[in-house]
């Protein structure tokens, strides 16, 4: 259906895709929808999508990839065409339901960031987390600024020195696309932008946020320098050591997912160094959990 190429288009225009990645989402999506049965296993998971009262997000993305199979495009590229379809009634929830604009923008761009992380993985323009995005089409994921934040089911007891979270308590937790820099101020405007988006959902407004991920591992204030911008976005938190290591996550850092030969990695910057010095050393680091609780734009 020639709308659907048309939005696509406009979609990769307005978010400034670089034009390689352009040219193989639209070729791709032609490739869709020049193909009466592409098209239909592409329309129709849209089309519930689009009727609002149906919402399986497991279900919508299961023809991908036979649709890939059958136009003999890379299945990623095929990925990222159908969400990119999918994000035109995603923007007609936000209007529905009163949500500011922006906050739908800022949450596209995480297309961009799995566009550019897919392509510089696999050097394909696409996304291999398909899975992920969930949470975004039903409006229960948002980024707000420079992060993404829902809320979710605390399931083990997690320690800060205002209050500790337990199990079954809510929080919001915190998610840290790869869209450049991290930096303090951005990151500040955003929990703040947050605090507020989510007051209403907990008692006198007091906002719990929590997260689990390899860049607030505790070894770091060892690793890296203390004006990093790393060490800067954990100093919002009271960190705790997990028992799980980073291994799972080399692939974020130096962009492959072979990191079998140390002496092979990227060295390019102060980060890569001083995980490649971890590495042969054997001092892996640890996932680290961060707690921290804000009211208003206050950090309590």
């Amino acid at each position: 259906m020639q709308k659907r190429i048309d939005y696509l288009k406009a979609f990769v225009k307005e978010f400034d895709y670089p034009e390689d990645a352009q040219n193989a989402l639209i070729k791709t999506c032609e490739a869709i929808y020049a193909n009466a049965e592409t098209a239909e296993k592409a329309e129709h998971p849209l089309r519930l999508y689009e009727s609002d009262i149906w919402f399986d997000y497991g279900q919508m993305i299961k023809p991908l990839g036979g649709i890939a199979e059958a136009i003999a495009e890379p299945k990623e590229t095929v990925d990222l065409v159908f969400l990119i379809l999918a994000s035109e009634h995603m923007k007609e929830l936000y209007i529905k339901r009163g949500i500011d604009l922006e906050v739908y923008h800022d949450s596209c761009l995480d297309f961009k960031a799995k566009l550019h992380e897919c392509h510089d993985v696999k050097g394909v323009w696409g996304t291999f987390v398909t899975d992920w995005f969930g949470r975004f089409f039903n409006l229960t994921r948002f980024a707000l600024g420079r992060l993404q934040f829902e809320i979710n089911l605390c399931q083990a007891e997690t320690v800060s020195p205002y209050k500790n979270l337990y199990p079954g308590d809510h929080f919001v937790g915190i998610h840290i696309p790869a869209l450049g820099p991290l930096k303090q101020e951005d990151c500040r405007a955003a929990f703040i932008k947050a605090s507020k988006f989510f007051a209403p959902a907990f008692k006198d407004g007091i906002v719990p946020f929590r997260t689990g991920s390899w860049l607030i591992a505790p070894e770091h204030r060892e690793m890296l320098k203390p004006d990093s911008n790393i060490i800067k976005f954990m100093d919002f938190f009271h960190v705790t050591p997990h028992e799980k290591t980073v291994e799972g996550d080399y692939w974020r850092i130096f962009n492959t997912t072979d990191c079998s030969d140390v002496d092979k990695l990227p060295a390019d910057n102060s980060l890569r160094r001083a995980y490649i010095k971890a590495i042969k050393e054997n001092k892996i680091p640890h996932l680290g959990i961060g707690l921290f609780w804000m009211q208003g734009e206050k950090f309590l």
